[in-house]
């Protein structure tokens, strides 16, 4: 798709007008928050699009009806953040070979953050609720989707396969090490 056809078919999926935003060589569209539909952004590098992501999704699938639908994801990631006091780990699946990648998060617990940082863990919970979905170009590992696709630099690749590990089924204790 091109930039012109990605922005009319956000226009028409969402009934409301976007505008690219355009840096350098690259392009992102994104449609403002639609409720239940969640919004969209459109990456595009050199007129061709990349990828898409929907976010804020409510009442998104599940980790373990993801599992279910698509079998046992290549890869696990997790993320921390911190917002206003209050610290957030994000876990996703990864499906490099069929070009998605889906995510959730949750809150930590005051119990959970009262161990030392070195040693916090996330469970990985099969009800952890899908928040983000990026769908992307096929490609045979995550790496290769990290370089070609998100156009990360060397460090950022190595960072972004350092927070990723092979799939430990449900229940595993994943560490959320920074």
């Amino acid at each position: 798709m091109s930039k012109e056809d990605v922005r009319l078919w956000l226009e028409e999926e969402y009934d409301q007008d976007v505008t690219p935003n355009v840096t350098a060589d690259n392009v992102s569209i994104t449609t403002g928050l639609m409720g239940e539909k969640g919004s969209v952004t459109a990456y595009l590098r050199d007129g061709r699009l990349l990828h898409i992501e929907f976010q804020e999704i409510e009442n998104g699938p599940t980790f373990d009806q993801i599992v279910d639908g698509l079998g046992a994801p290549e890869m696990i990631k997790w993320d921390l953040q911190t917002y206003g006091g209050h610290v957030v780990y994000f876990l996703g699946l990864d499906y490099p070979g069929i070009g998605v990648s889906v995510e959730g998060w949750r809150e930590m617990s005051a119990r959970e953050l009262s161990r030392p940082a070195e040693e916090w863990t996330a469970r990985l919970r099969e009800n952890i609720q899908v928040e983000r979905i990026s769908c992307y170009e096929p490609h045979p590992s995550m790496e290769e989707v990290l370089k070609e696709v998100y156009g990360f630099s060397h460090d950022a690749l190595q960072l972004q396969m350092s927070r990723r590990m092979p799939w430990p089924g449900f229940e595993a204790l994943v560490p959320l090490e920074n």
